[in-house]
């Protein structure tokens, strides 16, 4: 999901880039659902830098790492 950001260039670059980020979570689910693949939505754990409102920055990276270390263990059955 794209958060807001006070930077004006990229403000207005990604104008409403905030609210269609947001069907795309439930559009790749249903897509994995119906190909049979894993899906894990990132927005649940980690949003982006207000820097510039699109990029995650090192905390958030390490957030959805560490969510995906259980998925991850469960998908290859370790």
């Amino acid at each position: 999901v794209v958060s807001r950001t006070e930077n004006a260039e990229f403000r207005e670059m990604f104008a409403g880039g905030d609210e269609a980020s947001k069907q795309l979570a439930p559009q790749y689910a249903a897509l994995a659902d119906e190909v049979g693949c894993g899906f894990f939505d990132a927005g649940t754990v980690a949003q982006t830098t207000p820097l510039d409102g699109v990029h995650l920055d090192a905390e958030n990276t390490r957030n959805i790492g560490k969510a995906l270390t259980s998925v991850v263990r469960v998908m290859l059955e370790l």
